[in-house]
């Protein structure tokens, strides 16, 4: 399937401009993804179909995108917790070069809200220990993802916030995902431990993951997941009327499945327990969940099919 869409990417920038986006606006929904339907619902775009898309169906889908289970946060409180039954469509997304295609077509509308990223990424330096400089997040790159550090040094040479900033912060979070973050912690902690040096707190307390961005979210903004989930909302509308059907008891079992796969053996003896616990960051119910869900596999099953036929 990835493939597929780099091979097509001109043929899916058309099908993107001219047929499934019909119309697109921002949606300010900064602020309250994690207040789904406790704000006044309202009109937003029109579908595909003409028939007309809520700002409540678009929170939904971005909040369910946002984070998935293969995140880990170490951040306040306040921050969105990975979510379960998402089993890392995002990813999967930029994975297959799509995003470098809405980069392109929304330029204009998106960059202002990477402007905070790009000062955040300027100002960047990977981890280095307190008391060991030779214990580095930079060395062990050298050593084991070079490409990522390749990716990491044009970033931050970039001079302006232009469309090679957004491709090449792209091409970071997909390289990234090779190495991620946990799997530098664990490196690093080693190798402070074999050398018996003093701990460094930031190790075991923070994030170390690029810039702080520990999902979708962090590295995209909310603009940008709100745009993908129209883009979803309207194929899983194409989907529907070429024949595809995907019912509410396939993706509730899908949502089971995903959460199932994320936990370790402990866990899943209590899996009720976090299947409840998931809706409730979601501010879901079960039925509202899987219709979201629902939306996300009939985008899934429209593209492989005509990947698989094409």
């Amino acid at each position: 399937m990835l493939r597929f869409f780099r091979k097509y990417q001109k043929i899916f920038f058309i099908f993107i401009a001219f047929v499934i986006i019909v119309t697109f606006s921002f949606f300010g929904t900064q602020g309250v993804l994690e207040r789904v339907n406790k704000v006044k619902d309202k009109d937003v775009a029109v579908a595909i179909d003409g028939s007309k898309i809520k700002l409540s169906e678009i929170q939904k889908m971005s909040i369910f995108l946002a984070t998935d289970s293969q995140d880990i946060s170490y951040s306040s409180k306040n921050h969105l917790r990975p979510n379960l039954f998402n089993n890392g469509f995002m990813k999967d997304f930029f994975r297959s070069d799509l995003s470098k295609v809405f980069f392109e077509k929304y330029f204009n509308e998106l960059k202002p809200s990477f402007e905070n990223k790009f000062d955040k990424v300027k100002r960047y330096s990977p981890f280095v220990h307190l008391y060991d400089p030779s214990i580095s997040a930079r060395s062990i790159y050298e050593r084991y993802a070079p490409n990522v550090l390749e990716i990491l040094n044009e970033l931050k040479s970039q001079k302006e916030l232009n469309l090679k900033f957004l491709n090449l912060l792209s091409d970071l979070y997909v390289e990234q995902m090779r190495f991620p973050s946990e799997t530098m912690r664990r490196l690093l902690i080693f190798q402070e431990q074999q050398k018996k040096v003093q701990q460094d707190p930031r190790l075991y307390q923070d994030s170390i993951a690029f810039f702080g961005f520990e999902n979708a979210l962090d590295w995209f903004g909310i603009d940008f997941i709100d745009l993908v989930s129209e883009f979803i909302i309207n194929t899983s509308i194409v989907a529907e009327k070429k024949g595809y059907v995907v019912t509410l008891e396939e993706a509730k079992s899908d949502l089971m499945t995903n959460l199932n796969s994320s936990l370790d053996d402990k866990a899943k003896t209590q899996i009720d327990t976090y299947y409840k616990n998931v809706l409730h960051n979601l501010s879901m119910d079960e039925k509202v969940a899987a219709k979201t869900w629902q939306k996300v596999m009939l985008y899934k099953k429209y593209f492989i099919d005509v990947s698989n036929n094409t």
